[in-house]
């Protein structure tokens, strides 16, 4: 514990995917019209950019998520049907409801489509991806036998004897836990 640090072996480097995608012209011309639609039908078709997303991903989230929204689409049809068109209370809530709700749709449409897709296996377009180097991320199985430990020598301030203590405390405890 208070002795040189041990050597530490090299390690390879870990394939990681881009932080994002590239994306192209034509994805981003789809993403924003997409984005749009809730604007331009004033969120009666609000509904659509979480449809698409549920069928491109396929997963349980996307779905409540476009339940969520025609569920909410079905508020605002019926606020425009019932809510009279005159100063009042009402018909300011009705358009604050309407207003805020296509918004919403809209930051919604191009927020949620700036994450990477990752359809669940079952999906039908899902891809599997590449095998990764069998030693690049496998951990041993089998617990490693405790290695012999030299006599720690004591610490000089009170605080780190109270640490190293602790710690003592702390590992008598793990090893108690592990033999059950």
């Amino acid at each position: 514990m208070y002795g040189p640090p041990p050597a530490q072996e090299p390690t390879l480097p870990h394939p990681r995917p881009p932080a994002h995608p590239p994306t192209d012209a034509k994805t981003l011309i789809v993403r924003w019209l997409f984005a749009l639609i809730p604007i331009g039908t004033l969120g009666l078709l609000a509904w659509v950019p979480s449809l698409r997303f549920a069928i491109l991903r396929g997963r349980g989230i996307d779905w409540a998520v476009f339940g969520l929204f025609c569920s909410l689409t079905a508020g605002e049809i019926l606020l425009i049907a019932f809510v009279p068109d005159d100063e009042s209370n009402y018909s300011a809530f009705a358009g604050f409801y309407a207003l805020s709700f296509f918004i919403g749709a809209t930051i919604h449409a191009v927020r949620a489509d700036r994450f990477p897709r990752h359809p669940p296996a079952h999906h039908p377009y899902a891809h599997t991806p590449a095998p990764a180097p069998p030693h690049a991320h496998t951990l041993p199985t089998a617990p490693l036998p405790a290695a012999p430990q030299a006599p720690a020598p004591q610490p000089t301030s009170p605080r780190m004897r109270q640490v190293a203590s602790e710690l003592d405390e702390l590992g008598a405890y793990l090893r108690k836990q592990e033999g059950r």
